[in-house]
């Protein structure tokens, strides 16, 4: 028997339905020590080149002629 476009349409989203819950339980692996350790300094350094990012830009704000 032949399939049309919307049976194999059907058995294609029935497909990714059932496969769909098990991708995201593995996205909510907690990884490696080792990245778990680099988030925080990663968000140190955010935190920093924003400070600097203000910084920089009051300078262009400033009107300086000597």
């Amino acid at each position: 028997m032949k399939q049309g476009p919307a049976v194999n349409a059907v058995s294609l989203l029935a497909i990714l339905a059932l496969l769909l819950p098990a991708g995201m339980l593995a996205a909510q692996n907690p990884g490696s020590p080792a990245m778990t350790r680099l988030l925080p300094a990663g968000s140190t350094h955010s935190a920093q080149a924003d400070d600097n990012a203000h910084t920089l830009a009051s300078f262009t704000r400033f009107n300086f002629h000597p």
